[in-house]
């Protein structure tokens, strides 16, 4: 797809972006995940006593 060849170089670009995009990834994954956990955490929802079950 996309003028894909499958030789040496176009291997090494594949990688070479996959890299990159996984280091970008990795890092937003965890952030997000971080904000959301923490906005759940500290949310006030009447009727709930604790964070882990609801009433």
């Amino acid at each position: 797809s996309f003028g894909w060849t499958g030789n040496a170089k176009a291997w090494t670009r594949f990688e070479e972006v996959s890299l990159v995009l996984a280091g970008i990834a990795t890092p937003l994954v965890f952030s997000v995940h971080s904000v959301v956990s923490f906005d759940f955490a500290t949310s006030v929802i009447p009727g709930w006593h604790t964070t882990i079950f609801p009433p």
